[in-house]
C-alpha cells in the first residue's frame, strides 16, 4: 500500500530539482552532486556518480571551447 503524503512529497522534491536544473544547468549540476555526497552513502553508485562528473566536465570544457571558436574565429590570430 503507497502512502499519499510520501508520494506527493517524492513528487514535489523531484519537481523542484528539475526546475533548479532548468536554471542553469551548468551552475547547478555540480551542485545537486555536491548535495547527494553529501547526504548519501559515499558508496551508492559510486561508479555512475564518478562518469557523470566526468561527462559533465567534458561537456563543460567543450562549451567553453566552442564559445572560444565563435568569439575568436581565426584562433586570435589576425
Amino acid at each position: 500500500m503507497s502512502n499519499p503524503v510520501k508520494d506527493a512529497m517524492q513528487r514535489f522534491a523531484i519537481n523542484q530539482v528539475l526546475r533548479y536544473l532548468d536554471g542553469n544547468p551548468e551552475e547547478n549540476i555540480p551542485k545537486l552532486m555536491e548535495l547527494f555526497d553529501k547526504y548519501t552513502p559515499s558508496d551508492w553508485y559510486r561508479p555512475q556518480r564518478d562518469a557523470f562528473r566526468k561527462a559533465t566536465k567534458v561537456r563543460k570544457a567543450r562549451s567553453i571551447c566552442a564559445k572560444r571558436r565563435f568569439l575568436m574565429p581565426n584562433g586570435g590570430n589576425r
